[in-house]
């Protein structure tokens, strides 16, 4: 009976043994799952945030850009174009962006600094000239389609993007009469 008892000793001792080894690799997996998912939520997060900044940056260029082409003045570009968050979020958004997205970004954002070597003062009131007016038109295009890409990655519900930014404003004189008429 002794060597029976022995065997169910070592028999037990090795079942526990296999079980501790089970918990331990089944720990493990869900521990360093739970730190890829945790890690994986917080860059999505990031990556959703910075693709916001990286928006509103861009809606400003937008209404710079908008102004140089309805006062046809390019002293509006004399401040330069606000591209401090793009600097300051680039490397989050190249991680999320995909290809196409990533170089289309880089296109805006040459094409924005561009605008800050064109040579204007406040006081500069000669009208923009035509070869001016087709690369505001031309930027203000590639900012539509990067404000459709970030506005997708941040979330935000935006469709017709091409047409909100190119169209000219509505007449307010126009925008007054619509509710009467609507009633």
């Amino acid at each position: 009976m002794p060597v029976q008892s022995a065997r169910c000793r070592s028999l037990a001792l090795m079942i526990e043994a296999i079980l501790a080894l089970v918990g331990v690799v089944v720990g493990g997996t869900l521990t360093s799952g739970t730190t890829m998912w945790i890690e994986h939520m917080r860059e999505r997060r990031d990556a959703r945030v910075a693709a916001r900044l990286v928006f509103e940056e861009l809606l400003t260029s937008v209404t710079v850009l908008r102004h140089v082409l309805n006062s046809q003045a390019a002293r509006a570009l004399s401040t330069g174009l606000p591209m401090e968050v793009w600097h300051e979020h680039r490397a989050v958004l190249a991680r999320t962006l995909s290809g196409q997205e990533w170089t289309h970004m880089l296109l805006v954002y040459s094409q924005l600094e561009y605008f800050g070597y064109v040579e204007t003062s406040p006081d500069d009131h000669r009208p923009i000239d035509d070869e001016l007016r087709e690369d505001v038109v031309h930027a203000l295009r590639r900012l539509a389609k990067a404000l459709e890409d970030l506005g997708r990655r941040a979330g935000l519900d935006l469709a017709n993007m091409e047409r909100l930014v190119l169209e000219p404003p509505s007449d307010p004189a126009s925008r007054a009469d619509a509710p009467a008429a609507a009633s």
